[in-house]
């Protein structure tokens, strides 16, 4: 990983490749940004590591699905800030909304950064997964509520659930927003991949909490470290912040190819993760990302029957990363989806 190979940013900054403002367009609602289309909304209880049953005390998360019309993708929302993205043909679901029905629970073991082994002192993350009985999908949700969705295909409905099967571990660095340079403080992230033997899936997983799910495709048995591929930045507005500024979040990422799978692996400075099945690079000089469109998105607490006017609201960015062809789903946490672009 050498400055050769610079991090490329948009927004405000010097000393790195940076795109004009000016064609980012002023406002978050500029004339030619689609609202997204609100679809359903969806609450979830997820127990803890180590928490057997549901109780009256189990965390619950509020969600809401949305048809982003910019990109044209489905998009879900917590009401933690998490995100994730998945192809618009999944959204089925007609009429009255239904509530997600709960299929099986993971518990996953996620070593930090420079833990080399797995010991009774690392961390786990309890996860939960459910169908969306509006869409074609399945809905991964974790303790931190990072949530990752994937098509359903023909997972079986509640029963006996297998455990999930360790595969391998990475260690990424990424560097934060302005920092051009990998150095001995570069801040590095645990992550491993697990293979979900009831649904097909890979279940990559943060030392932070955060998800992301690619169906499992082809896996190469083995410990490849991953190959770092470019880097990138990200101007995030707030919710409420209609305009780019100097005081505009500026999150800092990187892109990986996990040898093992052959899949792409997108984390941010804050630890989450986005995962491509299969993804590609178009090689040569690195592009700076293309933003697309700004979005404001409101979702209800647990419990929240009624969109109000105190229902929070969420602020997230839309880019194409054209190193990769991939739509890139940024939100004001730092949590990020990707998927294949056209």
């Amino acid at each position: 990983m050498s400055k050769r190979f610079p991090r490329v940013q948009i927004g405000l900054g010097t000393g790195l490749l940076v795109c004009s403002l000016a064609f980012l367009g002023a406002s978050l609602r500029a004339d030619d940004v689609k609202a997204p289309a609100w679809k359903h909304g969806l609450e979830f209880r997820v127990r803890k590591a180590g928490e057997a049953d549901f109780t009256k005390d189990t965390r619950k998360y509020g969600a809401e699905a949305f048809l982003e019309t910019n990109a044209n993708q489905a998009l879900y929302v917590t009401e933690a800030g998490t995100l994730a993205a998945a192809p618009p043909t999944t959204l089925t679901g007609s009429g009255e909304p239904k509530n997600p029905q709960w299929l099986y629970a993971l518990e996953l073991k996620v070593r930090k950064a420079g833990e080399s082994d797995f010991t009774p002192q690392t961390r786990k993350y309890g996860i939960e997964v459910f169908r969306d009985e509006n869409s074609a999908n399945l809905v991964y949700i974790s303790e931190t509520g990072s949530v990752a969705v994937v098509r359903a295909g023909n997972t079986p409905i509640r029963g006996d659930s297998k455990a999930p099967r360790w595969l391998h571990g990475l260690e990424l660095k990424v560097r934060k927003g302005g920092e051009s340079d990998f150095n001995k403080d570069t801040k590095r992230y645990g992550i491993e991949v697990f293979k979900d033997e009831n649904s097909n899936n890979l279940v990559y997983i943060s030392e932070t909490g955060a998800l992301a799910v690619v169906p499992a495709g082809t896996w190469t048995p083995g410990q490849k470290p991953p190959a770092w591929l470019h880097g990138l930045e990200f101007r995030v507005r707030k919710a409420g912040e209609s305009d780019f500024t100097t005081k505009t979040a500026n999150f800092g990422a990187e892109v990986f190819k996990d040898e093992n799978a052959g899949n792409l692996v997108y984390v941010t400075q804050e630890g989450f993760i986005a995962v491509v099945p299969g993804g590609t690079t178009s090689g040569g000089e690195t592009k700076a990302p293309k933003w697309l469109a700004g979005l404001e998105l409101k979702v209800r607490k647990a419990g929240e029957s009624d969109f109000t006017k105190d229902t929070p609201k969420h602020g997230a960015e839309v880019f194409a990363d054209l190193n990769t062809g991939c739509v890139v789903y940024i939100a004001e946490t730092g949590s990020i989806a990707a998927v294949p672009g056209k």
